[in-house]
Order: C-alpha cells, then structure tokens, then sequence
C-alpha cells in the first residue's frame, strides 16, 4: 500500500472540557500530511458538546467512563484504521504518517506513541519509580514495554530505533487496525469503570491485545505530545484517598491480566502469585518509611486496604460475571 492511501479515522474520547488544548489537537489532525476520513468525538452523556471545532466533527454521545468511551463498536467509522485519542494530544503534521508506515511495515495491530517516555525520566525519578512500584529500566534489542508477573512493567531505557514492540503503551495516542481493536472485545472490561477509578485502563486494553496473540508497538518519535499529563499527575496527587483505588486497580489489573489468565499453568500461576507477594511485603517496608517521613499512617493504611478491596472483589459476584481474558472462538 503507498503510505498516502492510507485510510484512518479518528476517534477521540471526551467529557468536553479541554478548552484550547483540545482545539490545538483538533488544528493539528487538520495539518496532517495523510488526512483523517472522519473524525468522531465520542462524548459523555450529561456533558455539553465543546465549543472548539474545525466544523468536520460528528459527536457521538456514550456512556461515561474510561473504558466506556473507548469499548464502542465504531460504526460510525467504516475506516480499516482507527485513530484513538484523548482530548489533549498534539500531533506533529507527519505523526500519523510515521505511525502508519511503522505499522504497515511491521504488519501490526497497534502502535501507541510513546507520550509518556518513561526512558527521559530523571536518574531520581527512575529510582522512586523501582522502589516504589518496581518500575524497572531494561536494554532490549526487541522490546519497548514488557510487563512483569507482578503487575508492573519494564520499560527501555535506551531505545535506538524509532519502534519496538510491547506489551502495553500510554493511552493518549493509539493507531489500531479496527478488527483487531473489535476482537479483544474491549467492552468486557467496563467493570473497571464500575469502581470508580479506572486506573490502568490502558494496561488492559493493550495488554489483552498482547496475551491474545495480537502484535503491539510502541513508536518514540512520532513527536506526539500529552499536553495535558503533568496536571493529571497533578490531580491524582492531591486526593490521598485514591492511593487505596490505585491499590486495588493495582491488584485487580493483576489478577486479570496474568494470576486468572485462562492459558496459565498451576506453575506459572505459583511464580506469580509468589512475584505478587514479594512486591506486596516490599510495599508495606516502603509504606511504612513514608509513614514515618510524613507522619502519617494513611499510605500504608490505604496500600493494605486496596489490596483487601481487591482480593474480595475477585471473589465477588460481580466479578465471576466478567467474560474471560483469554479470548476463544467458541
């Protein structure tokens, strides 16, 4: 396929309250050089349409959540390829051109920019990020993000080459075939918005692709940027009662993904679990330490709570109801 028959549509999932950033994405989809055949704002109910445009949109009104606004059937889109965007992206005139050709090339499912580069932390903020939740930099010829038994995951530390594949990516920018987005059966997972946080969501949604065969990328020099990330670390931060819903996302994500995967053997579920406490009985030492630095008992207290939030969740009725990850053709 010449790069310039590329067919894609967008998709961008919103609540509306983006403002200029928002218009900054819309300008720069206008500017690219292989243009969208549609875009479609995917808007929460209950939320007034944004008043930004370049006057081509369609809005789409949808269930509000995470993982609600991106498990849709598309059918608005008869594209083979979808561009998936949060509200705050700003993309470079050829960065969907890169993305398409590292795709095609690869003969790919998905590729994530790298809006989130894990690689240009500070020497200070890798070592928080490895103690804090094991968040480790390897050198891998192969391999951008790879995800551990424990639920956390390893990230290149000095990538080379414009692409690699992964495990799982940010979730701002990502370039999917449709059938592929649409076998993983996304929608399965809309529990995670049930519990009023849906931290990960991106794990999940890569991730399934990855444990189902599918064949993930991660590209470093789109030149996509999250304009927003830094005040939705920011918010995060500022709430100490989500430490106990990240706790259980935490968990949760775990269990889902690796622990309950229908393929594992007895074995491999033994080295994870085993993995998961390690990390868990790592936790509660660095807990402990910033309770004292801060006197405050909250982080370990919330750390425990999490996990006790997720471990009868996983044993609830609610949760038996969710279809399996492993994904089969019966």
């Amino acid at each position: 396929m010449n790069i310039k028959d590329f067919r894609y549509s967008v998709a961008i999932r919103t609540l509306g309250k983006a403002g200029d950033i928002y218009q900054k994405e819309l300008d720069s989809l206008n500017n690219q050089t292989i243009r969208p055949e549609k875009i479609v704002v995917y808007l929460a109910e209950g939320y007034e349409k944004p008043k930004e445009t370049i006057g081509c949109e369609e809005v789409v009104y949808v269930k509000k959540g995470m993982v609600a606004q991106r498990a849709l059937d598309y059918k608005e889109i008869d594209s083979p390829y979808i561009l998936m965007l949060d509200d705050d992206v700003y993309l470079p005139k050829d960065a969907v051109e890169k993305m398409a050709t590292a795709l095609l090339m690869e003969s790919g499912d998905c590729i994530a920019a790298d809006t989130f580069p894990n690689h240009q932390m500070s020497a200070i903020s890798k070592i928080k990020a490895a103690i804090s939740n094991w968040v480790l930099p390897i050198y891998s010829r192969k391999w951008a993000i790879k995800i551990q038994r424990t639920g956390s995951f390893c990230y290149n530390n000095n990538p080379t080459k414009d692409y690699y594949l992964a495990q799982s990516a940010a979730g701002p920018c990502s370039l999917w075939r449709k059938e592929a987005f649409l076998s993983i059966h996304f929608e399965d997972e809309t529990w995670l918005d049930h519990l009023g946080f849906a931290y990960q969501d991106d794990l999940l949604c890569f991730y399934k692709l990855y444990r189902n065969g599918g064949k993930m990328m991660l590209h470093y020099t789109s030149g996509v940027k999250h304009m927003d990330a830094q005040s939705s670390r920011t918010a995060y931060n500022v709430d100490p009662v989500k430490f106990r819903k990240r706790a259980r996302a935490l968990f949760l994500v775990w269990w889902r993904t690796d622990f309950d995967f229908g393929e594992n053997s007895v074995f491999s579920k033994i080295l994870s679990l085993g993995e998961y406490i390690i990390k868990f009985l790592w936790a509660i030492v660095v807990n402990v330490a910033y309770s004292i630095a801060t006197l405050s008992y909250k982080p370990l207290y919330y750390y425990i709570l999490g996990n006790v939030d997720g471990y009868k969740y996983v044993y609830s009725d609610d949760y038996r109801k969710i279809k399996n990850f492993k994904i089969t053709n019966s």
